[in-house]
Parts: C-alpha cells; sequence; structure tokens
C-alpha cells in the first residue's frame, strides 16, 4: 500500500480483521508484526490500514489477503519414464526420466516440485539431493552415470507457497540393460549335484539346490527314470511334463534346459519330478563350454 498527502501523512491506523486484533496506532511506521494470535486453518485474513493527515482526513485501504495453511501437501504417484507409465528395464545408462501426477495443495497450492535419483539399494531420504523442477510434471537427469543390472528409483516431493514439503514418492525400480540380447549354444555340461528319490502316485519330491547359481548361466536338468510313471518338472512359477527317451532296458531318459528367470536371488527350486511308481535321478547341469549362436 502507498499513501501520499500534501502537506504530510501524520499516523497509520492497522487492523486485522476487526474479530482478530483492535486497530492499531503504528505511527508513522511502515510494517507491523501482531502476535499471539489465533488464527484458523483455510481461513483468509485481510489486514486493513488507515492514514490520517494533520486534518484529520484519512484514507482506508485493504490488503489482497492472505490463507491460513497449516497443512502438507498431499503425495501423488510417480513413474520410473516420463510418460506416466512404469518400466522394468531401461537401455540408457547415462539419462533418467520420472513423471508425476496427484501431488495436491487445497490451500496454498503447490509452489514447486523436487525431484531427485537414486540406486535403490543405496536410497537415503536424509541425504538425498533434489533438483527444483518447478511445475513440471516430468524431468530428466541428463549426464549420469548409471551402473550395468543396477536398479535405480525416481524420488518427488512438493512444496506449497506456506513452505510446507509432502511425504516423499518413490517411484518404483527400473533396471539398466545396456547389453543387446545373445543367444548361445552350449557345447558341453558339468553336473553340479544329483538327487535320488522314490516317487509313489500322487507323491512329490522337494528339492532346493545349495549350490549358488547365476541367472545368466545356463542350466539342465537331466533325469534318469525306471519304473511306471511319468516325469513331471515342476518349478516356481511353471509346471511341463517331460518328453522321454524310452531305452531298451525299459528306464527312460529326459533333458530340460532351465529358463533364466527361474533361477532366483542363486537359488533353484524344484517341487515334482515324477508322478507314478518310479525310481528317479535327477541332476543339475551347468554349461561348461559355450559358444554364441550363429
Amino acid at each position: 500500500m502507498v499513501f501520499h498527502d500534501v502537506p504530510w501523512i501524520k499516523l497509520f491506523r492497522i487492523v486485522l480483521a476487526d474479530d482478530v486484533s483492535r486497530r492499531t496506532n503504528v505511527d508513522l511506521d511502515t510494517k507491523l508484526t501482531l502476535t499471539n494470535l489465533t488464527l484458523s486453518h483455510g481461513t483468509k485474513y485481510y489486514f486493513s490500514v488507515t492514514a490520517y493527515n494533520s486534518l484529520g482526513l484519512h484514507t482506508c485501504l485493504s490488503s489482497d489477503g492472505f490463507v491460513v495453511d497449516m497443512d502438507n501437501p498431499i503425495s501423488g504417484v510417480v513413474f520410473n519414464t516420463d510418460r506416466h507409465v512404469n518400466s522394468a528395464y531401461q537401455s540408457s545408462n547415462n539419462s533418467f526420466s520420472l513423471s508425476w501426477h496427484g501431488f495436491i495443495d487445497h490451500q496454498s497450492g503447490i509452489r514447486n516440485m523436487y525431484a531427485g535419483l537414486s540406486e535403490e539399494s543405496k536410497l537415503n531420504q536424509s541425504k538425498l539431493a533434489f533438483r527444483n523442477v518447478g511445475l513440471h510434471t516430468s524431468f530428466t537427469f541428463d549426464n549420469v552415470h548409471l551402473k550395468h543390472r543396477k536398479k535405480y528409483v525416481g524420488v518427488v516431493k512438493a512444496v506449497d507457497a506456506a513452505g510446507h514439503e509432502s511425504k516423499i514418492t518413490i517411484s518404483p525400480a527400473t533396471t539398466v540393460d545396456i547389453t543387446p540380447p545373445e543367444g548361445y549354444e552350449c557345447l558341453a555340461f558339468t553336473e553340479l549335484s544329483s538327487y535320488s528319490t522314490v516317487c509313489s502316485t500322487n507323491g512329490s519330491y522337494d528339492m532346493s539346490t545349495h549350490v549358488r547359481l547365476d541367472s545368466c548361466t545356463i542350466y539342465r536338468l537331466t533325469g534318469y527314470m525306471t519304473g511306471v510313471g511319468k516325469a513331471v518338472v515342476e518349478l516356481e512359477n511353471m509346471r511341463v511334463n517331460m518328453p522321454v527317451t524310452m531305452t531298451h532296458d525299459g528306464s527312460s531318459h529326459f533333458e530340460y534346459n532351465v529358463p533364466q528367470h527361474e533361477v532366483k536371488d542363486g537359488l533353484l527350486n524344484v517341487y515334482r519330478v515324477c508322478d507314478g511308481n518310479a525310481n528317479i535321478t535327477l541332476g543339475l547341469n551347468q554349461c561348461s563350454n559355450k559358444t554364441l549362436s550363429k
């Protein structure tokens, strides 16, 4: 507010709404701080200033008003791409994009959004460096150094016009994969372990490997079965009836290449290998000599 008078202004009287504070004589001061007030959340308040000149004439003006905001912004949803969808993998190791929506503040409104990037296993919210991205709903971190086969997450928070911060929202992790697919032909296998058991009707055979496995290595299950029954390999996510090869003595043989996604956390769990009445020996083999397929 600007007041001007000739010959001069004698004093100002200020009030913050009649039901909040009384009129206050501040002489010719141009600022005032009111304390010990009880203001209500979500309510809009106005200052009124009255200027008096030496003749007693006066003019009263009111401020634009302000809203009391004591709530934090509401958090939204964060995605690990700039297209508001999630992806389990990305091919770039020098950039990371994220997007978001749903961050809301009902009183003072969102003033700025802040975005951060972290390796999933090393995420520490108290030490995370955020980038002020204004009011954008997506952002790309360029010229970063991401590691192959590591998982990364995007982190977003909102700050409202009153300075309150929302809770931090973390995107799903995406894994950096900078290598193209390759096909291998295994020329030789080496046995890692062998198990024998007797199958009975409707019986099952539980086996968990104790050998540390690598999800990027080719593994094969081999079986030798005598008696009456059928070979059934039941893993974590699939059940497969094995095609068997019969020999002259009535025994059966089968082989099964294990899908890489069945090797989890370095273990392969086999829950069933046969149905019927039979003796079976199961072997777990690792590819020891491989060549790229042409």
